[in-house]
């Protein structure tokens, strides 16, 4: 019995690796395809940072988790004058740090904050992304931020804090 529950594991583990490359491949395809796309120049650059590198490319690759086209995307942005990929804000003043919570994707979260995202940079709402994975109820994204040094005592415009207190 226990040999088989070996195999199982072992057969769960390569089918999540042949996942992940899967994803990765598509993701390699999608930044290809962006890139060939802003090229063209159809994209609208965000107003800084990212000459062929919109915005909303940059968001959607966090959103979406597609964690080679963000970090791609993050090095183009990066590599243009203006405004670093870390300062840029979606319409409601969240950086990619404050998405990548909200879904609680820890590779994201990593990512942003390597790219150079505050670990308490506050939105519109002063809410940071601690604030964000709280409020959907991401433990694993508020272990990994606190950890990560996030201040859990910040209140934000509607006085919530991550601290229980008011």
């Amino acid at each position: 019995d226990d040999d088989d529950d070996e195999d199982e594991d072992e057969d769960e583990d390569e089918d999540q690796d042949q996942d992940q490359d899967s994803n990765d491949e598509d993701e390699e395809e999608y930044f290809a395809d962006q890139q060939d796309r802003a090229s063209g120049g159809l994209s609208s650059g965000g107003g800084g940072g990212g000459g062929s590198v919109s915005i909303d490319e940059l968001f959607s690759a966090c959103r979406e988790k597609r964690h080679v086209a963000l970090k791609r995307l993050i090095k183009s942005w990066d590599s243009q004058p203006g405004p670093r990929a870390s300062a840029v804000v979606d319409n409601e003043g969240n950086s990619l740090l404050h998405v990548a919570a909200a879904a609680n994707w820890i590779q994201g979260i990593h990512t942003a904050l390597q790219a150079g995202v505050p670990v308490n940079a506050r939105n519109l709402e002063a809410s940071t992304a601690l604030h964000l994975a709280h409020a959907a109820g991401h433990a694993t994204a508020e272990t990994l931020l606190v950890a990560l040094g996030a201040d859990r005592s910040l209140a934000n415009v509607y006085g919530v804090r991550c601290d229980g207190s008011t």
